[in-house]
C-alpha cells in the first residue's frame, strides 16, 4: 500500500522501468523470457493497483464503515488519513512520536501497537462512531456503548493498602480515575475482554485493578528516564536464561529486559485471583510484562518469565492483544501451549534435554551436573522433572523456595 505521495512518485518510476523492461522481452522468444514477462507483468499490475487505489483515496473515494474486524483496522485507519488529507507529519506531531516511527508502523500494519493509541488515531480522524471486532465477531471496542463496570466492586481498601490509591472520603471515585488513567482509551477494550460486569464478578473486577496498576507504574518507568525501544528479535534470550545461574538472577534478569526495552513489573495478586503473569503493551510499544511471584519459587519464576516473553514475541504483534494468565503452566489453549513449549524451549533447548542425564537417572547429583553443562540454575532442570513425573514432592532443596520475591520487595 503506497503511504503517501513521495511513495507515488517512485511506485511510478518504478512501473515506467518495468514498462521498459518489458519491452526489450517482447522479441525473446524462450521460456525463460516468457517467466520473466509474467514476472514482470504481475509486478506492474501491483504497482497500477496501488497506485489507483491511493488516487482514488486523494479524490476522496472512501467509505467510512462504524463496525470493522481487528484484522482490516490498519488499513482502514491508513485510508481514512489518506483520504482527509492527514500527513505522516501531522499524525505523528498528535501521538508524540517521530514521524520515521509513524511511518515505519503504518508501513508494518501497525504491528506491535497498542489498542490504545489506535483508538487514539481513530479519535483523531474523527471516526467517532465505532466498534471494533475480534476475529470472532465479539466487540471489543464500541465506542457509542456505555459500560455496566460496577465501579463500587473494585477492591478500593486494598488498592488504598497498597497504596495506588489515597485513602479520602471519595475513595471510589480516586479509585476510578485511577483505573481510568492508567488504560487510558483502551479502558472500554479491556473492560470487554474481561466479561461483563453486570455481574460484579470481584475475580475479573480485580483483574481489571491489577492490571491498572501494571499498567501505571510501567508508564511510570518509562517516562522517569529513556527506556530502550523494543525490537523484535529475541536472539538474547539464551543471555538472559544465563542470569538464572546469579543468586540475584531475578532482578538481573528485571535490568536485562529494560535494556532490550522490555518491562518487568512485580505487584503481588489480588485475593480470589490466581494471577502469575501478564503480558501486553504500552502506549509507545514497548512490551510489559507483570509478575506476581505467586510461587515464590525460583522455577516457577523463569517459567513463567519465558511464558510471557512467548506472548511477547509470538502474540502481541497482533494488534489488541493482551494476556493476563492464572495458573501458568496448566491452562491448555492454543495460543497457552505456545508459550508454554517457547519457554520450555528457551529454557532449554530441546536437543539439550533430551541427551540430559537427568532425565534418565533423575537424582540430584544429576541435575545439578546438568545445570552446569547448560549453563542454567539447576532450578530449572528440578522443577521442569518434577512437572512431567508429576510428582512435587521430589527435589525441594534445589528449585529455591522463598528466594525470589524478597529480591523484588
Amino acid at each position: 500500500m503506497i503511504l503517501n505521495d513521495v511513495e507515488l512518485g517512485l511506485s511510478q518510476e518504478a512501473r515506467e522501468k518495468l514498462i521498459e523492461a518489458l519491452k526489450t522481452l517482447k522479441s525473446d522468444s524462450s521460456w525463460l523470457a516468457d517467466i520473466q514477462r509474467d514476472s514482470i507483468a504481475h509486478q506492474i499490475s501491483e504497482l497500477n493497483e496501488a497506485i489507483d487505489y491511493y488516487r482514488s483515496l486523494t479524490n476522496g473515494h472512501f467509505q467510512e464503515i462504524d463496525e470493522l474486524t481487528i484484522d482490516k483496522l490498519p488499513k482502514y485507519l491508513v485510508s481514512s488519513r489518506i483520504t482527509k488529507g492527514i500527513s505522516q507529519d501531522k499524525l505523528a506531531e498528535h501521538l508524540n512520536i517521530p514521524t520515521k516511527q509513524l511511518q515505519a508502523l503504518e508501513s508494518e500494519q501497525y504491528k506491535g501497537t497498542s489498542l490504545s493509541r489506535i483508538l487514539k488515531i481513530l479519535q483523531f480522524l474523527g471516526l467517532n462512531r465505532f466498534s471494533v471486532l475480534d476475529d470472532s465477531g465479539d466487540i471489543i471496542f464500541d465506542s457509542c456503548e456505555e459500560s455496566d463496570f460496577q465501579w463500587s466492586s473494585l477492591p478500593v481498601k486494598e488498592m488504598q493498602k497498597r497504596g495506588w490509591i489515597k485513602k479520602g472520603e471519595n475513595s471510589i471515585e480516586s479509585a476510578k480515575q485511577f483505573i481510568q488513567g492508567a488504560f487510558g482509551l483502551g479502558l472500554q477494550p479491556a473492560l470487554h475482554r474481561k466479561t461483563s460486569f453486570k455481574g460484579k464478578s470481584a475475580h475479573a473486577i480485580s483483574l481489571i485493578a491489577w492490571q491498572a496498576n501494571i499498567l501505571s507504574n510501567a508508564e511510570k518507568l518509562i517516562k522517569s528516564h529513556q527506556v530502550s525501544q523494543f525490537e523484535f528479535n529475541d536472539s538474547w534470550i539464551p543471555e538472559l536464561v544465563s542470569l538464572s545461574t546469579q543468586e540475584d538472577g531475578p532482578i538481573l534478569a528485571r535490568d536485562f529486559l529494560e535494556s532490550k526495552g522490555v518491562i518487568l513489573i512485580y505487584e503481588p495478586h489480588l485475593e480470589g485471583t490466581y494471577l502469575d503473569g501478564a503480558a501486553m503493551l504500552s502506549e509507545s510499544g514497548n512490551p510489559i510484562i507483570g509478575m506476581t511471584i505467586r510461587h515464590d519459587r525460583i522455577d516457577n519464576f523463569w517459567f513463567v518469565l519465558l511464558h510471557e516473553l512467548g506472548h511477547v514475541f509470538l502474540h502481541l504483534s497482533q494488534l489488541g492483544t493482551e494476556f493476563i494468565d492464572e495458573n501458568v503452566g496448566e491452562n491448555s489453549n492454543s495460543l497457552e501451549d505456545q508459550a508454554d513449549a517457547f519457554a520450555l524451549n528457551n529454557l532449554i533447548a530441546p536437543e539439550a534435554w533430551k541427551l540430559s542425564v537427568s532425565r534418565v537417572i533423575a537424582t540430584e547429583a544429576a541435575i545439578v551436573g546438568d545445570a552446569k553443562r547448560l549453563g542454567v540454575n539447576p532450578a530449572i532442570i528440578a522443577g521442569r522433572l518434577r512437572k512431567e513425573k508429576n510428582d512435587y514432592s521430589k527435589f525441594n532443596n534445589l528449585i529455591g523456595y522463598g528466594k525470589v520475591r524478597g529480591q523484588f520487595e
